[in-house]
């Protein structure tokens, strides 16, 4: 095995020069060295012993670290890294990437580098931390050393070799600050990367939206229009057939009409006949009582009058049932008008429902465009 020169320092207790392998540090003292001297070499022992103890607790106690877990001292810090890595998965969840999402594809390769970033942080850290420690492993070395009376060094060896051994363990420490520093910044410098991948995927989400929302417009539009003209053709054929339905009622008032007219003639023509046979009957009685003698010679003449009055009577028959069809025909006429009237205003009932739908319909457009303007 290797030799290293904390084991060199272990072999030669009484030569310190060899823990660090520094001759350029470390100067042997003159064998002939003066009174002055020997005390400003004690004297910067002591001193150096002082410093050696304030570093002790170092030694005997692992100093915690901001961004690095230590299962030993059950420390686990809130890390930046695990945030924001929480965030983006929370952000993909509820947004509902998908995989082949230009997003989603950005946010992986951001998660990729915070665990990159984290791993290669805490490698730094407790490279860092090994540093510290073997440096003051040999810091505490050097205040154990022996010392041989003929071979002193002088109090500034001792002072330069522990500035040395303090600058090395203040620069990792430095280091440690700059690692940390540079750790949040590239946390910071993603975080915000992040945040300008959402705005950008909840910017185009608000576009789609829009979209969908101008597009459903549309259509509602569309199917609007075609419902309108579908009402205002159903309009011109009600009214069309409004206009037919008028002529027919004129028609049947007119007919109405003539049928009356052909009532009042038939009633006086019925009047006249019984009248006219009133009077014959009248007179052939009357003929027949002042008459008896000619009885015999007017049998004939009776009978031929019997037969004109049979003949009458079946006009009158006639007439009559003539005059019934005539009032019957007359009364289905009148129902005829009736529900002719009765549709007539149904039809114009539904005329005034399709102009009031058709309003309906137009302010609905105007409502909806006027939104859609706001």
């Amino acid at each position: 095995m290797a030799s290293s020169p904390f084991s060199d320092m272990l072999k030669s207790l009484y030569h310190p020069d060899h823990i660090f392998g520094d001759e350029d540090t470390w100067y042997d003292a003159p064998a002939d060295l003066p009174q002055q001297e020997i005390e400003e070499y004690f004297d910067a022992l002591e001193n150096q012993n002082f410093h050696i103890v304030l570093a002790s607790p170092f030694l005997t106690e692992e100093k915690t670290n901001r961004f690095v877990n230590n299962p030993e001292r059950n420390y686990w810090p809130i890390l930046p890294t695990d945030t924001l890595n929480n965030e983006i998965g929370v952000f993909i969840t509820d947004e509902n990437l998908r995989d082949d999402d230009r997003e989603y594809i950005q946010l992986q390769h951001i998660r990729a580098k915070l665990s990159n970033l984290h791993d290669n942080h805490e490698r730094d850290i407790e490279v860092e931390d090994h540093t510290i420690s073997v440096t003051l492993q040999k810091l505490w070395a050097v205040g154990e050393t022996l010392h041989e009376p003929d071979n002193i060094y002088t109090g500034s060896d001792y002072k330069r070799k522990r500035d040395l051994v303090l600058e090395r363990i203040n620069e990792c420490s430095r280091t440690k600050e700059r690692l940390e520093n540079e750790y949040l910044d590239t946390v910071s410098m993603l975080a915000k990367k992040m945040r300008e991948i959402s705005q950008e995927w909840k910017k185009k989400c608000r576009e789609r939206e829009t979209e969908l929302a101008l597009q459903q417009l549309r259509a509602n539009n569309s199917e609007i229009q075609n419902r309108l003209q579908n009402v205002l053709r159903e309009k011109a054929g009600l009214e069309s057939g409004l206009a037919f339905l008028q002529y027919d009622n004129e028609l049947i008032e007119t007919r109405m009409y003539q049928f009356q007219d052909d009532y009042n003639h038939l009633r006086r023509v019925r009047e006249g006949v019984l009248g006219e046979h009133n009077r014959s009957v009248d007179r052939a009685i009357e003929q027949q009582n002042d008459d008896a003698i000619r009885n015999r010679n007017l049998e004939a003449h009776l009978r031929n009058h019997r037969e004109a009055i049979i003949l009458e009577r079946r006009q009158r028959d006639a007439a009559r049932e003539n005059c019934s069809v005539l009032l019957e025909n007359l009364g289905r006429e009148r129902q005829e008008l009736t529900s002719l009237r009765r549709d007539l205003f149904e039809a114009r009932a539904r005329g005034d429902c399709l102009n009031h739908s058709i309003d309906a319909l137009k302010m609905e457009i105007d409502d909806q465009k006027t939104g859609v303007m706001s």
